[in-house]
């Protein structure tokens, strides 16, 4: 579990240096950086919620388990 979110967190932290480096190096004016700022923010926002959501289904079912499991 606890892997997972070390990665998660380095997968986060890695998009934005990457996303920050993209913005910075490429010659845009100051609408197309805005418009891609607000796209990229809302990409990883949508992808973050995704891997909570996936994330919740996994330990319920979990939980889920062992619950039958410890009342049979």
């Amino acid at each position: 579990m606890r892997g997972f979110f070390s990665f998660v967190r380095g997968a986060i932290l890695g998009g934005a240096i990457g996303a920050a480096a993209g913005i910075l190096l490429a010659p845009m004016s100051g609408e197309q950086l805005r418009q891609t700022i607000k796209d990229r923010t809302n990409y990883v926002i949508e992808e973050g919620r995704r891997a909570a959501e996936a994330k919740r289904l996994e330990l319920e079912q979990e939980f889920a388990e062992m619950r039958r499991v410890r009342y049979e």
